[in-house]
């Protein structure tokens, strides 16, 4: 009964009597329902960072698993309402993070029927075809299903910049835009409304026409100095959110300051190496929507050459893998690596998924030197690495070995390992 610092647990053998309940002591703590195409679990380690530096013992479930305070109870994927379950139990929590899949929506609903603020990060194309799922609005409808646990008073923050969202709308809405301008905002704010947004390379929170400055992007890594402007949004949703919560200014900042781009920090997502003048990001990136934010961030960092490592999971459609290598080319690189994912081909025959990909590469005017096959995220971390020299940048996407290629990459940091020097084994 109850949740985290207020709740109280009982073995179904050992019930006690209603009278031997202390009701007082039990209360539900806030939570936080984040759900989205990408951005979610950044967005979830933001808020969390940021409810601890308000002092409070911050909780949280991804699909990298299970964290009170810091500590890691169980890695794994927790989207879903096992990883819900086992984190408000946990009597230590007193504000919780819930990172909230669409599989787990559409398979079990919610996992809890109340909660102080939610947030829909954006909608992409991802997964179409599942779970009767065919468009961009059927998927706006399943993810806004988190707007039933805020019982038509609490707020729902909503992305301004994404159309899926705009077109779907929601009466309890609470935007952010990177767009100061945006006629959405403008709107709220003649309504009275909160809103975020960035303006003059800083966080701005609003309310009303009343805007203050919270911290320049300058100061929040995982934006790279505003290039990663994708990152630019998760954090002005993470902003918004918190300040909901009544979270002050002063945590807001620090918990967008504190995530950095290590795999310690934000493990999997835009995690940063550089080796001499070779500069190196490994990142989640599985659709076009998320290749095409990292592309654009490659593209507004300075480089001789780039180079991009794909592939995609043998359960998306034609369309979809014909999709990504389309962005991924729309991003001007100086080389591609199809990489095959043994793990991942999911029904599909060996060879498949990357035979559509480097043919989908050949036909919009890739030239073979162009191109590159590797069998495994290690082996193609490897040849993005023999080609890398200074003043280059290399984007690996990683989905199926992220550990172990992360564990290389630190092993060759560790050693000091320049670009053009052999690799080590």
């Amino acid at each position: 009964i109850g949740t985290g610092v207020g709740s109280a647990t009982w073995p179904m053998d050992a019930l006690p009597t209603p009278e031997a309940v202390d009701w007082a002591a039990l209360k539900n703590v806030p939570v936080v329902l984040i759900t989205g195409s990408n951005g979610k679990t950044t967005v979830t380690r933001l808020v969390s960072g940021m409810m601890a530096a308000a002092g409070h013992v911050a909780g949280h479930t991804s699909t990298d698993g299970v964290l009170v305070g810091g500590e890691l109870l169980e890695a794994g994927d927790f989207s879903g309402p096992g990883g819900a379950r086992r984190l408000l139990r946990d009597p230590r929590v007193e504000m919780a993070v819930l990172e909230t899949a669409r599989g787990g929506l559409l398979r079990r609903g919610l996992a809890i029927d109340h909660a102080d603020v939610a947030l829909v990060t954006n909608i992409a194309e991802d997964h179409l075809g599942e779970s009767a799922v065919y468009s961009l609005a059927d998927l706006a409808e399943a993810k806004l299903v988190v707007a039933r646990a805020l019982g038509g008073t609490r707020p729902l923050v909503l992305n301004a910049d994404d159309p899926a969202l705009v077109d779907a709308g929601h009466a309890l809405a609470t935007w952010f835009s990177l767009d100061p301008e945006h006629p959405i905002l403008a709107d709220a704010r003649r309504q009275g409304a909160p809103t975020a947004t960035v303006r003059d390379g800083q966080v701005m929170l609003g309310h009303g026409e009343r805007e203050r400055p919270i911290t320049p992007l300058s100061r929040i890594p995982i934006t790279i100095g505003g290039a990663a402007r994708y990152n630019v949004s998760n954090a002005l949703a993470a902003a918004l959110v918190g300040s909901l919560l009544g979270l002050d200014d002063a945590a807001i900042a620090t918990g967008l300051a504190a995530l950095t781009n290590s795999p310690t920090g934000n493990l999997g997502r835009l995690n940063a190496f550089e080796f001499g003048g070779l500069r190196l990001f490994v990142d989640f990136a599985h659709n076009p929507h998320g290749l095409t934010a990292l592309m654009d961030m490659a593209q507004a960092l300075p480089a001789t050459r780039r180079l991009v490592v794909i592939g995609q999971a043998g359960d998306r459609d034609d369309q979809a893998i014909r999709a990504l290598a389309r962005t991924a080319w729309m991003g001007a690189p100086d080389r591609v690596i199809v990489k095959e994912m043994p793990s991942y081909l999911r029904g599909r025959a060996a060879g498949e998924v990357t035979g559509m990909l480097l043919d989908e590469l050949r036909s919009l005017g890739a030239q073979e030197e162009q191109l590159d096959l590797a069998v495994g995220e290690l082996q193609a971390a490897r040849q993005a690495l023999a080609w890398g020299r200074d003043g280059d940048l290399l984007l690996l996407t990683v989905h199926a070995d992220r550990d172990t290629v992360l564990r290389f990459l630190q092993r060759l940091a560790a050693q000091q390992w320049t670009a053009g020097k052999p690799l080590p084994e």
